[in-house]
């Protein structure tokens, strides 16, 4: 409780410090701060040798098989980063067209651009819209 009242009073102090050194009065003093290229993104995925649904949006894939596909495992993705980035999954590397992985369960790619920011981005995947509703599991596979 006193650390949080401690934060609070620093916090109060540094507020009135910025608006005290500022010479017009106006509001904080600006700082010049050089705001680095944060992009480190998924710009295109595709799966060899199959055509299911892809929706790619911020930060994830949502890849929806056919209910014919029971086998997710081993497919290779084709897919394209931004400029100077580098994708792994569990720190494995990943290349574009030769690294296959089990699309049956969630992946997460983590992409790191140049700068050496980083975004997780989460790949999921179903071939059914039903298995999901009732508990099942996300991807209904021949057991």
């Amino acid at each position: 409780m006193r650390a949080l009242f401690n934060i609070k009073i620093i916090s109060i102090a540094a507020v009135i410090f910025c608006y005290s050194c500022n010479k017009s009065g106006e509001g904080p003093a600006s700082q010049s701060l050089q705001i680095k290229d944060t992009v480190a993104d998924i710009t295109s995925f595709a799966l060899n040798g199959v055509n299911p649904e892809i929706m790619l949006t911020s930060y994830s894939v949502n890849i929806i098989f056919a209910d014919t596909v029971t086998n997710a495992n081993n497919l290779v993705a084709n897919f394209t980063l931004s400029p100077g980035a580098q994708a792994t999954i569990n720190g494995v590397k990943q290349v574009s067209g030769i690294t296959k992985n089990d699309f049956g369960s969630v992946l997460f790619y983590t992409v790191i651009n140049s700068d050496g920011f980083s975004k997780r981005w989460i790949v999921t995947t179903s071939n059914n819209d039903y298995c999901k509703k009732w508990g099942l599991g996300i991807f209904l596979s021949n057991h």
